[in-house]
């Protein structure tokens, strides 16, 4: 008696599960779609350079790097505050780089980049980025 009544438990579900798996988003859609940036050409001023934190989770030595932004126009934009801000300058992936990397790329106080500020038109990525060209 048991076991029937186990099987029509599950014969009944059986519409219920076909329904939510016909559902399902097809497969290699990105939720969200691309993203597009606009673009605000200006420049970066790095204002400090210090080992990160020992908290920070490091094996080796990296570095937090802060730096301000000019624009060269006037931007106005909801999502942008650049006036008294200072950024954190990090790698793909929100790690800070290595001494390495900062010698390379000329990066101490004091030195000034390139830089656009992108703010996103289209998508559900990041909102606000900075692109420097010249740093790689």
């Amino acid at each position: 008696m048991r076991i029937i009544l186990a099987m029509l438990l599950v014969l009944s579900l059986l519409p219920y599960a076909a329904r939510a798996m016909s559902a399902e988003e097809p497969r290699g859609k990105i939720a969200g779609g691309p993203c597009s940036y606009a673009g605000y050409p200006g420049t970066a001023t790095i204002v400090s350079v210090k080992e990160a934190p020992p908290s920070s989770g490091y094996s080796i030595d990296r570095y937090e790097v802060k730096f301000t932004f000019s624009p060269n126009d006037k931007i106005n934009e909801p999502l942008v505050k650049l006036e008294g801000a200072a950024f954190t300058h990090t790698l793909p992936g929100g790690a800070y780089p290595e001494k390495t990397y900062l010698e390379k790329n000329g990066i101490k106080e004091g030195a000034v980049f390139d830089a656009t500020l992108k703010v996103i038109r289209k998508g559900t990525c990041t909102p606000v980025l900075f692109d420097f060209p010249s740093i790689r």
